[in-house]
Formats: structure tokens, C-alpha cells, sequence
């Protein structure tokens, strides 16, 4: 994942620019599906990452980033599922998420809010 800037509202993955909250899943080593990266519709968006949002369990480490301001909540139900799975949830600034899934880019998904 070849991460551009952050700036309010947009963010350049690979070379194309996203303007809204994005799913990110990386390339699995050991499968032939390819990394993904999925805007979130404004439609769907409740302001707060929730289980009925299409989270990608399928992962170690789960990062959600909130925002520059921490605008994006995790509600609690979110927090439960990910520990019944035992997966890392890590809740940052999507700043932060970005240098994470740049460390850490096997097995970690992320949800990341670009708006504000």
C-alpha cells in the first residue's frame, strides 16, 4: 500500500484519490486475492464504525482510524466482536493507521476515516 497524503476529506492510495471513509484488506501471502481498497458510501456512514458496517474480520490486527480529530467512534459491540475473535484492535488517528499499515501490512485490515 503506497500511501499519499492526507488532507481533509481525500486520501491518495496508489495513486488514486479516495473522498470518502475507505476499508482497506491487504494481499494474503498464502491466497492469490489481491490487496483492496473500498470507499465506504456516505449513505451507509452512521458517523460511528459499527457491526453493520462490512468489516473484514479476516485479519490479524484490525485498525481503525478516527480521523484527524478523532471524529470517528468505534462502538462498543465492535470492540467485543474483535475481542470473541482475538483480534488486535488497534483505534488511532488515521494518521497513525497509515504508519501502522506501512510497518505492519500482512494480516492487518483497516477502516479508515478521511474526512475530518
Amino acid at each position: 500500500m503506497n500511501c499519499g497524503k492526507l488532507q481533509f476529506g481525500s486520501l491518495v492510495v496508489d495513486g488514486i484519490s479516495y473522498y470518502h471513509d475507505l476499508n482497506h484488506r491487504p494481499r494474503q501471502a498464502s491466497q492469490a486475492e489481491e490487496e483492496t481498497v473500498e470507499e465506504i458510501p456516505r449513505t451507509f456512514r452512521t458517523y460511528s464504525t459499527s457491526l453493520e458496517e462490512k468489516i473484514t474480520w479476516k485479519c490479524k490486527s484490525l485498525v481503525v482510524g478516527t480521523g484527524r480529530y478523532r471524529s470517528l467512534p468505534v462502538m462498543d459491540e465492535v470492540k467485543a466482536e474483535a475481542r470473541r475473535r482475538k483480534i488486535r484492535l488497534l483505534i488511532v488517528l488515521t494518521d497513525e493507521a497509515l504508519e501502522i499499515l506501512i510497518r505492519e501490512p500482512e494480516q492487518t485490515n483497516a477502516i479508515l476515516h478521511v474526512t475530518c
